[in-house]
C-alpha cells in the first residue's frame, strides 16, 4: 500500500504513489510545463505540434494548474501533483518526470503565484515540495471552499469547473445552483454546528469521563470519539420504541458510581434541553438528515416526563433501600474510584431488603440507558459527518475545536 499523499516527502514514496494510483476525482497529475514555460526549449515547446490543444500552449502555463485547483475546490477537494507525465495512454498509467525546463528554476512560490493570479476567490492550498531528486515535484493539497471558485483563462475570462471522474469539466446551470445552495448551507449553519458539536461532546463525556484516572494528554476529542466508537454505538440501530441496548446498559454499569447517579444524568439532561432548543433556531431544510434526527430525538425526550424524572438510578435505588437509604446515598456518592455495578454488588449484603437484586439493578439504570440508546448512535453519526465537513472545508465549516 502506498503512502497517503499528504504524508509524502520523498521522491521514492511519490514515485510509488503515482505508480499505484490512477487519476481520479480527488487526484490529478500535471507536468512541470503546465506550471511554467520558457517557450523555447524542447521541453516547453509543444511536443507534438497539436495546435488545437490549449494545454500545450505556453500561454496556458500556470492557468492549467489553477483550473485543476479551482475544480477540486468546487468539489470535496483532493490533490494536484505537478511533475508527473503519462506513461501509458491506454492504461492511464503515470510516472514522475525525468526532465524539466533547463531555463527555469521551479519553486513552491511559483505554484502559489499561479493559483493566486488565476483563481477567484483565491484558493488556500498546502504545497509540499519534493526536492530530494531532479526534477522537483509538488503536491498541492486542496480543500473544498464554502463558495464557488472560478479560474481565469489567458484572455481574462472567468469559468466555473468541477471534477467529474478524472476530468475537469464546466459546471452547468443546475450544478451551479446545487453547489451554491449546498455550500451556503454549510456556511450558514456554522454556529449551529458549533453548538451541536459541544452538546455531543458533553453526551460522550458523560459516559466516558473517568475523573479518577484523568491525565494530561488524555483529553477526549472528537477524533478520539470517532476512532474509539465507544461501546459500539455506530452499530446500534435505535428507534423511539426500540429496546434498550445492552451496550448502553454496560456503559451505565461501568460509569463511576457518582457519575452514574449524579453528574452524568444531570449533564445528559442539560444536553438534551440544549439540543431541543436548537430546533427553533434554524430552518430544518438546511440541516443534514443526521442532524435533524439527533435534534428530533432530543425533542422527544424533553416531553418524556417519566424518563426525565427517573434519569438518575438513584430514584429507584432509594425507593427500595428503606431504612438503609442513607447508606446507599453515601456509598454511591463517595467518589469516582468504583463503578456503579461494583458499588451496587458490594451493597447486596449490607442493604436489608429482598429487592436489592439483579432485577432492581437493571431497572434502576433503565431510563438512563434508554436515553443513551436513543441519543448516542445519532450523536456519533452527526460527529462523523462534522469531521467529514472539517476535512472537506477546514475547521471553519463546523467551528469545532481542533
Amino acid at each position: 500500500m502506498s503512502t497517503p499523499l499528504e504524508q509524502i516527502t520523498s521522491r521514492a514514496a511519490l514515485a510509488e504513489f503515482v505508480r499505484v494510483n490512477r487519476e481520479s476525482k480527488a487526484i490529478e497529475y500535471k507536468r512541470l510545463r503546465d506550471l511554467a514555460s520558457c517557450r523555447h526549449c524542447d521541453y516547453c515547446r509543444r511536443a507534438d505540434g497539436r495546435t488545437n490543444d490549449r494545454d500545450q500552449d505556453p500561454a496556458w502555463a500556470g492557468v492549467v494548474i489553477a483550473r485543476a485547483v479551482a475544480s477540486m475546490a468546487n468539489e470535496p477537494g483532493g490533490h494536484v501533483v505537478i511533475g508527473v507525465k503519462r506513461h501509458d495512454e491506454a492504461s492511464g498509467e503515470h510516472e514522475l518526470e525525468d526532465r524539466a525546463c533547463p531555463n527555469l528554476t521551479y519553486s513552491p512560490e511559483m505554484v502559489l503565484t499561479a493559483i493566486r493570479e488565476h483563481t477567484q476567490p483565491v484558493v488556500p492550498v498546502q504545497v509540499t515540495a519534493v526536492t530530494d531528486g531532479r526534477p522537483p515535484a509538488y503536491v498541492i493539497g486542496v480543500r473544498s471552499l464554502m463558495s464557488l471558485v472560478a479560474w481565469t483563462d489567458p484572455s481574462g475570462n472567468q469559468q466555473l469547473y468541477h471534477r467529474h471522474d478524472a476530468s475537469n469539466v464546466p459546471l452547468d446551470v443546475s450544478e451551479i445552483d446545487f453547489l451554491v445552495r449546498t455550500k451556503a448551507n454549510v456556511s450558514a449553519n456554522r454556529e449551529i454546528r458549533e453548538e451541536i458539536s459541544y452538546q455531543i461532546w458533553d453526551l460522550f463525556d458523560a459516559v466516558l469521563d473517568r475523573p479518577s484516572t484523568r491525565a494530561v494528554g488524555q483529553e477526549l476529542t472528537y477524533e478520539k470519539i470517532v476512532a474509539l466508537d465507544p461501546y459500539g454505538v455506530s452499530t446500534i440501530r435505535s428507534t423511539r420504541r426500540s429496546a434498550v441496548s445492552p451496550n448502553m446498559e454496560r456503559a451505565v454499569l461501568e460509569m463511576p458510581s457518582k457519575m452514574a447517579v449524579y453528574s452524568s444524568p444531570r449533564d445528559i439532561e442539560i444536553a438534551v434541553d440544549m439540543l431541543a432548543d436548537i430546533s427553533s433556531d434554524v430552518a430544518h431544510g438546511t440541516l443534514d438528515p443526521c442532524e435533524r434526527g439527533l435534534i428530533a430525538a432530543a425533542g422527544w425526550l424533553v416531553h418524556q416526563r417519566k424518563t426525565r424524572e427517573k434519569l438518575s438510578p438513584f430514584d429507584i435505588l432509594l425507593e427500595v433501600s428503606g431504612e438503609d437509604s442513607n447508606l446507599v446515598q453515601s456509598e454511591f456518592t463517595a467518589g469516582y474510584d468504583e463503578s456503579f455495578e461494583r458499588v451496587y454488588d458490594r451493597l447486596k449484603g449490607m442493604v436489608h431488603t429482598q429487592f436489592w437484586n439483579d432485577r432492581t439493578k437493571k431497572q434502576s439504570i433503565y431510563y438512563l440507558a434508554d436515553a443513551l440508546t436513543l441519543l448516542l448512535p445519532r450523536a456519533f453519526e452527526v460527529l462523523r459527518f462534522y469531521l467529514q465537513l472539517r476535512e472537506m472545508y477546514g475547521p471553519e465549516a463546523t467551528a469545532t475545536p481542533d
